[in-house]
């Protein structure tokens, strides 16, 4: 009688043990997977907050303020001191070919209204123009793009070109810039043009 009770005993023990071990084991692979979800989560959001765009390429921005979507591509995008499209003259007074220094950095944009509701694009939203790094930026030249102030209706889309005063020094070591709409908001989306002065 003994032995079977020490037996039965010794059975009941490992049976709560082995389900023990096993409770356990299976709370870890669910705490694996769900640290492996939350990691995977973790990525996502920080690919799509740190997404860059290139030349080419079309982004849907929201508006900070106004809180409703428009569409941009970067069609187009050089620095020049001799445009064959504009007077460097009308930027800088007195220019010469030869100025030092002196550049216009020229974006060509589609702005594309995919919203059900008219409005004026300038009244809107504006892009700024920052060195790769630096906050805030530049604002555009004004006149070079006069479709932005006119009414955009739902559908429609218009394309010009926004223009910006840009130095590069002999000897200035800058990478690129950054072309951004909602700038300095949680809704900042940034385009990267390459340094083409070198």
């Amino acid at each position: 009688m003994k032995k079977i009770s020490v037996i039965l005993t010794l059975s009941a023990i490992l049976f709560i043990l082995g389900a023990c071990d096993s409770g356990d084991t299976d709370t870890g692979d669910n705490q694996n997977d769900a640290g492996a979800t939350t990691d995977d989560q973790n990525e996502n959001e920080e690919t799509a907050e740190d997404k860059i765009y290139q030349v080419g390429e079309t982004a849907v921005v929201t508006s900070d303020l106004y809180d409703f979507d428009y569409e941009i591509t970067v069609n187009d995008y050089e620095i020049t001191n001799s445009s064959e499209k504009y007077d460097m003259n009308e930027f800088y007074q007195g220019f010469e070919e030869d100025s030092e220094g002196k550049y216009i950095a020229i974006v060509n944009v589609t702005i594309k209204n995919i919203t059900d509701q008219t409005y004026v694009p300038n009244r809107m939203f504006s892009a700024n123009l920052s060195q790769i790094g630096q906050e805030a930026g530049d604002t555009s030249v004004d006149d070079y793009f006069p479709e932005v102030e006119e009414d955009l209706a739902p559908g429609d889309s218009i394309t010009g070109d926004i223009i910006y005063h840009v130095t590069i020094n002999e000897g200035d070591d800058i990478e690129g810039y950054w072309f951004k709409y909602e700038v300095m908001s949680d809704e900042e989306t940034v385009w990267e043009l390459p340094n083409t002065v070198k």
